[in-house]
């Protein structure tokens, strides 16, 4: 003022509004407001008006912290504000992570998985209107699951070959393994959740195994295989010990109870000689023959897929009984010396041996490799049969005709087979 009266001024405000001097230190609530400025200078008074508008600082929403699987996740913000200026903006923004990102949106894409920190910041015009709230938010990458590879196996348990690979690996993560069904029998894991469990199965065949990854919110992932299960073969003969001659048959059979696609079968042998086996007119019989005498064993082999079964077994092929007696070159008397000649070439093993006549008496022994016979008939037959003392079913016999010179006089005797001078 040019000339001071003295002039006073003052504001006026309502009874809500608290002002120290020129500063306004309380509104009611945000908005706008028109303070009046009034200068009365004695008779003189003039007025001026200023608008004012408030904001108030937003209150920030987000959802609480969590986890997901993949590289992408809908962020959810939001915010209260009762005077809302122009100029407000609202938006996401990260704040720490391992990797690129982007927004669409709520929308936010990142380039690989990890723990990401995101803030949704809202300014309500002033940097003293601003507010932010955090969340953080893990992702998660689906795990590569590898069963491993199928397997042939003999027997009733194996060692399976479970793997995996996952690049953020949830502190929860699970690893498993299962079983389809229905199943040929029951399963028994030692360790279901070692990779590389022995699993025990309780009767042979096909099995399919299951294994499956959880990464927290990535799965159930699952990758399957194949355990076929075989039995070895069991094997049945029926075949003798101890042969008479050269050939015989015998009985070998086999029973499993999981077969496999081709099931072979194989005959071997270890010998003095050459042995020649062919199948016999009979189901499961062969017929096995061989060029010379002695102790023979055959390995009968199975190869059910994994399972290699074998058996073994020895016959003893005895050379046939062969023998002849020899005749005295002198002229035939009454009492007469006979031997037995063995004609085998191969086998050795003792005989027994027993002689008889017709037509005479055996003097002495019958059982040894000669024999004396008195002859009391003057057609007659001396016989001999011979056994293996190891095989008495393996006998052989033989016989010759005799014409003994009988003397007509009782004292001639002394003369018979003598020449007189």
């Amino acid at each position: 003022v040019a000339c001071d009266y003295p002039a006073t001024a003052t504001w006026e405000i309502s009874g809500d509004i608290v002002m120290e001097g020129n500063t306004i230190t309380e509104v009611p609530g945000c908005g706008t407001y028109t303070f009046w400025y009034l200068v009365e200078n004695g008779p003189c008074s003039a007025t001026a008006s200023v608008t004012l508008s408030f904001f108030d600082k937003p209150q920030v929403f987000v959802q609480e912290d969590d986890e997901i699987c993949g590289l992408n996740y809908e962020l959810d913000g939001s915010f209260e504000v009762s005077c809302p200026h122009p100029d407000l903006t609202a938006g996401w923004s990260l704040v720490s992570g391992p990797g690129e990102y982007g927004f669409d949106g709520n929308t936010v894409s990142v380039s690989e998985c990890g723990e990401y920190v995101f803030a949704y910041t809202v300014n309500n015009g002033f940097a003293a209107c601003e507010a932010t709230a955090t969340v953080t938010i893990n992702f998660y990458d689906e795990p590569e699951v590898d069963a491993g590879p199928d397997q042939e196996v003999c027997g009733l348990e194996t060692n399976l070959e479970g793997s995996f690979t996952v690049d953020c690996e949830h502190p929860d993560l699970k690893a498993y393994w299962g079983y389809k069904t229905p199943a040929p029998g029951d399963v028994v894991f030692e360790d279901p959740y070692d990779p590389n469990t022995k699993v025990t199965v309780t009767a042979c065949g096909e099995y399919t195994f299951v294994y499956t990854v959880e990464n927290g919110p990535c799965g159930p992932v699952t990758d399957f295989m194949i355990v076929n299960f075989y039995d070895e073969a069991e094997i049945i003969v029926q075949a003798p010990e101890d042969v008479c001659g050269y050939e015989t048959t015998v009985y070998v059979a086999y029973e499993v109870e999981c077969p496999y696609e081709v099931t072979i079968k194989d005959f071997d042998y270890t010998g003095p000689g050459i042995a020649i086996i062919s199948e016999g007119t009979v189901s499961d019989t062969y017929d096995i023959s061989v060029d010379t005498c002695g102790e023979y064993e055959f390995t009968y082999t199975v190869t059910n897929g994994p399972c290699v079964t074998a058996t073994t077994f020895v016959i003893n092929f005895f050379e046939l009984p062969a023998v002849k007696i020899t005749e005295p070159d002198a002229m035939l008397c009454r009492v007469t010396e006979y031997e037995l000649v063995d004609l085998r070439v191969c086998s050795t093993e003792p005989y027994t041996i027993k002689w008889t006549v017709d037509g005479g008496d055996i003097v002495g022994t019958d059982t040894g490799t000669t024999v004396l016979v008195s002859w009391t008939e003057p057609v007659a037959q001396l016989f001999v049969q011979v056994c293996y003392e190891d095989l008495p079913d393996c006998c052989s016999s033989t016989f010759i005709d005799v014409e003994p010179m009988m003397p007509p006089i009782e004292g001639q005797i002394k003369y018979c087979n003598e020449f007189e001078t």
